[in-house]
């Protein structure tokens, strides 16, 4: 099987430059919510095969297993739990 296509250092420079990984980390996240994922799919060698294949630096800020991505999951919730809490507070 193929590893993918070769690249001159201006173009992987330029890859790795424009990429971010809080950025690809929300998405996912956004991804996993929206769409009713597992949260074990990111364990699956398909997946990360898939992300691997579309940015090597994405498979490699993947989390490891669906424990550390629901902490993650959860550490937003309560880092939202003050905004909304004052938010309800002022609408009454």
């Amino acid at each position: 099987m193929s590893k993918g296509i070769e690249v001159t250092q201006d173009v992987a420079n330029e890859l790795a430059a424009g990429f971010s990984t809080r950025q690809f980390q929300e998405a996912l996240k956004d991804w996993v919510a929206a769409d009713n994922q597992s949260l074990r799919v990111i364990e699956t060698p398909q997946f990360r095969r898939l992300i691997e294949a579309a940015n090597p630096l994405a498979e490699a800020v993947l989390w490891r297993n669906h424990q550390s991505l629901r902490d993650s999951i959860i550490a937003e919730y309560h880092a939202y739990v003050p905004a909304v809490a004052a938010y309800l507070r002022e609408a009454q």
